[in-house]
């Protein structure tokens, strides 16, 4: 039997190996020539055991994952953190002893440290701050001794730093760690090809790895990590450390980027030198050029602080003027002819967005709605995309998959707007502006680009039939062939062919899970589930869809929210009131931070109140049910179909 040919109701025989509830194995009694211990807690990637080392008669850690519960990439990452620890010696570094794959574990035997980590010890508000200058700079040594033989450690922050008893600080955990040279840039105007696995791919598709608390701004954009980044994630710890708050805390990251924004001064400052405050600033600049060219300043600059004598004093007027001169600067740059980076961004084809909003602005309350949040959308996504630009062009690179991807759905978006069927749907279609980004770019991968919203404006049949001519080109690897079946599929299920949307997805699920791609796999896999359960009404032959999709280790947030909308709808076509209305509040609680301009939290809110609703919980429908109401008053006005839909269910409280 073919993949088209298997009836709705035939689960597929056998979860995917990768799903998070594979058989866990006992952990065994020894490793090797390692005597298993005692559990010291859940590491990085898997858990940490005390052990002892019968060769050589002392106690280690050791590092155990379950080789069942993770894939090959993942078990890549994990000896590619303990290749990378073995490579340092440093007194400032965690000791890597050995690392091997045994019959049911991964495992890395390193130097057992007992004590804390820098996160209790700056939690700790009785230390006074020579001695958490005295911690912050043994950590940068271990940092710049890793950059100096190529490595950069993605998540630098006090957690990852062990504090021994014996005072000694060892930076540990570099299992997003990347040999900086592997992934090196190809030259500016060339694309780039595929190669043969660098460290940056070993993760799932659309996953940015490291800690958002401390992340740099090229990492929460998905770009080239180099030790500046390092140095930036160093430098918010350090004023953490310092200060007692993060200096991206409550700052508008978009505008901070931008230069339209700074880092609020903090209050008190009386026991950090001038010199080192403005050394942490510089180390937190948007611009990884425009930090420091290592982490020896940094360093410096902590080791002069532990010397000096007299009070700390801060010249804010004094950094004003810095601050001036580099927007200033900045200014230059972007205005001047001479910088060949300058025009970078003018790529992004909705930079003119006056131009488009205007054209939505009919004099209607809707029209009115429809500009103020394409004006919004198209700001934030251009401001991120021009950023984006000028720091590829700066490193000597191409505009990365990503980019040339979002580039083209701008366009496309942009000319839907333009059009009279844009003015209804602007939220719609600037969702799929959002839509995560390929790790390959092809031909192929940039007109799926500009098809998404096409679909979101409501073309499905024409969306099916390029992606039938799509299917053609034999050249397309099966992760590519996923994506455009499963854009097939829902355009199929839009179009209302649901058994041909089920026997794509399905081809689309079997093309992803041979290309190793856990997140898009999971993510058709939710899509299956809701149709099986919705259209099909069988919502128990859904579940084993629903299982793999929720069982993926470490979900990327865009989709842990589908698979919770996803079981939402599972839940809801079999009755279970309540239980539904719990997975719509999770899909509402992971948007709860996102941008204005997208409808997504006001439908898991709507859905959410309506199935309390049914459930008889009209107490706690209600605050659901206003709140979405109000996002989708502001997102259309008043008179839109959508919000009068909201209307009508808020008014049966």
């Amino acid at each position: 039997m073919n993949d088209t040919e298997q009836p709705v109701d035939d689960p597929i025989p056998t979860l995917p190996t990768w799903v998070r509830g594979a058989p866990r194995p006992e952990v065994p009694e020894r490793v090797g020539h390692y005597r298993i211990e005692e559990k010291l807690g859940v590491g990085g990637a898997g858990e940490v055991w005390a052990a002892y080392d019968e060769v050589l008669d002392r106690r280690i850690a050791l590092k155990l994952v379950p080789r069942g519960r993770v894939g090959d990439e993942q078990e890549a990452r994990l000896l590619r953190e303990a290749h990378a620890l073995a490579k340092l010696s440093h007194r400032n570094v965690v000791t890597v002893h050995d690392s091997d794959r045994i019959e049911d574990f991964v495992y890395i035997a390193m130097e057992l440290v007992e004590g804390g980590t820098l996160k209790t010890a700056f939690d700790d508000r009785s230390r006074d701050t020579r001695s958490r200058v005295e911690l912050l700079c043994q950590a940068a040594r271990g940092l710049h001794a890793a950059h100096r033989l190529g490595l950069v450690h993605r998540d630098f922050k006090p957690a990852n730093a062990l504090l021994g008893r014996d005072g000694r600080v060892r930076v540990a955990d570099f299992g997003l760690a990347r040999l900086a040279e592997a992934s090196t840039a190809p030259a500016h105007g060339m694309a780039r090809l595929p190669v043969a696995p660098t460290f940056d791919e070993l993760t799932i598709t659309g996953a940015i790895l490291g800690t958002p608390a401390y992340m740099s701004p090229e990492q929460r954009m998905g770009q080239r990590l180099t030790p500046a980044s390092d140095q930036f994630s160093f430098c918010v710890v350090a004023w953490l450390a310092l200060y007692g708050v993060n200096p991206l805390a409550n700052l508008d990251l978009a505008a901070w980027i931008a230069g339209d924004a700074s880092i609020e001064p903090p209050r008190d400052t009386k026991d950090v030198p001038a010199a080192l405050h403005e050394v942490l600033l510089q180390g937190l600049e948007p611009e990884p050029a425009a930090r420091h060219p290592s982490l020896l300043p940094v360093i410096r600059a902590l080791e002069r602080s532990l010397t000096r004598r007299g009070p700390a004093w801060l010249p804010w007027a004094g950094a004003a003027v810095v601050i001036t001169a580099v927007a200033l600067g900045a200014f230059a740059w972007i205005s001047g002819t001479e910088d060949p980076c300058a025009g970078a961004a003018l790529g992004w084809p909705a930079i003119d967005r006056p131009v488009t909003t205007a054209h939505l602005h009919d004099g209607t309350d809707e029209g009115l709605a429809a500009a103020r949040t394409a004006s919004a959308g198209l700001h934030a996504l251009a401001t991120n995309w021009a950023d984006q630009a000028e720091a590829a062009c700066r490193a000597g690179a191409a505009p990365s998959s990503c980019q040339q991807q979002q580039a083209a759905a701008a366009t496309a978006v942009v000319e839907l707007l333009r059009a009279e069927q844009g003015r209804s749907m602007v939220p719609e279609l600037l969702a799929a502006l959002h839509t995560p980004c390929g790790d390959v770019v092809t031909s192929n991968t940039v007109e799926l680009a500009r098809l998404r919203p096409r679909l979101a404006a409501g073309d499905a049949p024409g969306v099916v039939a390029e992606c039938v001519a799509l299917e053609q080109f034999d050249q397309d690897t099966p992760k590519v062939r996923a994506q455009i079946l499963r854009l097939r599929g829902a355009a199929l299920r839009r179009s209302g062919d649901a058994q041909a949307a089920l026997d794509t997805l399905r081809v689309a699920y079997n093309n992803a899970e041979r290309a190793g791609d856990v997140a898009l796999a999971a993510a058709v896999a939710a899509e299956v589930a809701v149709l099986i359960a919705v259209d099909f009404d069988h919502p128990a032959r859904s579940r084993v869809w629903l299982e793999i999709a929720e069982r993926v280790p470490d979900p990327p947030p865009a989709l842990e929210t589908s698979v919770a909308m996803a079981r939402g709808r599972v839940l809801e076509a079999d009755g279970s009131w309540a239980d539904a209305a719990d997975a719509y509040r999770r899909a509402a609680e992971l948007q709860r931070d996102a941008p204005p301009y997208l409808e997504g939290p006001s439908t898991a809110q709507l859905r959410a109140g309506r199935a309390l609703l049914r459930a008889g919980r009209r107490d706690e429908a209600r605050p659901l049910l206003e709140a979405a109401l109000q996002r989708r008053r502001q997102l259309y006005g008043p008179a839109h179909a959508k919000t009068q839909a909201a209307q009508r269910i808020a008014g049966r409280l």
